[in-house]
């Protein structure tokens, strides 16, 4: 048909609404049982299939990563103390 703009094929929509459903029930799960750290990878613009662009996702989470590695290492010596707390 001329002049019809492409949309989302289904599939797409599909995953889309996954993505959205995921994102709410980790945010729910998230505020039941605060993480000691959060690490937020900035891969927002990689798409699920892109499989391709597996080492550019990783580097990211790598990099987010040591990004937080301040606040891991003093998340591990809290958990370090607990334990030893509780074991008297």
């Amino acid at each position: 048909m001329k002049g019809r703009q492409k949309g989302p094929n289904i599939f797409e929509i599909l995953v889309t609404s996954g993505h959205i459903m995921g994102f709410h029930i980790s945010q729910y799960m998230l505020d039941l049982h605060r993480p000691d750290v959060i690490i937020t990878p900035k891969v927002g613009h990689i798409k699920l299939l892109e499989l391709q662009r597996a080492k550019e996702a990783a580097l990211a989470g790598y990099e987010a990563t040591m990004e937080k590695r301040e606040e891991i290492e003093i998340a591990l010596k809290r958990r370090r103390r607990r334990k030893s707390i509780a074991k008297g």
